[in-house]
This record gives C-alpha cells, structure tokens and sequence, in this order.
C-alpha cells in the first residue's frame, strides 16, 4: 500500500475516534443476551439509565483517549509510574478476571 492511502486510512481513524472501537465492542454475544434478557423483562423502565450511563462511559473514553496521546504511554505503564507496582498488579489482576469472565460470558453467550 502508497504512502497517499496510509495516510488518507489514518486521518479517517483520528477524525472517527475511539468511539468506533467502542461501538464495535458493544456487539458481542454476551451484550446482545443480555440486552435481550433485560430488554424483554423490564421493558422500557430502564431506559433511564442510557441518559445517566451515556456521558459517563463517553468521558471515560475521551479521558483515556487523551492521557495516552498526551504521554504516548499506555493506561497501565502510567498506574505504574504513578502510583507504583502494587497498584499497577491490582489494575492488572482486575483487567485479566474481566477479560475472563467476558470471554466465559461470550463463549456461553454464543452457544445458546
């Protein structure tokens, strides 16, 4: 691939951002289940919780976005140096049991 397409692919990642990526990782099997579990049994009385989720999980994402392109470090070197490597392992351990329990969850999800 020309250098004119790398550069024009790459301008077009900056300008959509990180919300494709998180947008894309809402449609797993496990989301879908759920959503249609939670959906079917409590109808629209949830609906509530989209208003108060929606900018929390928004700027969480443009948080992190920016630490990484200010420091060019990722989130996990930066809890390290921070805040040292006890609460470097803490946020490790958590991120691999969730990264398991979500693999389980997609795995069983996806067989049903």
């Amino acid at each position: 691939m020309g250098a004119w397409p790398r550069r024009w692919i790459g301008r077009l990642l900056a300008w959509l951002g990180p919300g494709v990526l998180a947008g894309a990782a809402a449609t797993d099997p496990t989301s879908v289940g759920v959503l249609a579990v939670v959906g079917s049994t409590t109808g629209y009385s949830l609906a509530w919780l989209v208003v108060l989720m929606a900018p929390m999980m928004v700027t969480l994402l443009v948080l992190s976005a920016r630490l990484g392109m200010a420091t060019r470090r990722g989130l996990q070197r930066l809890i390290h140096e921070r805040f040292g490597p006890v609460w470097n392992a803490v946020a490790l351990v958590q991120v691999l049991l969730a990264n398991v329990v979500t693999l389980g969850a997609d795995l069983a999800g996806g067989a049903a």
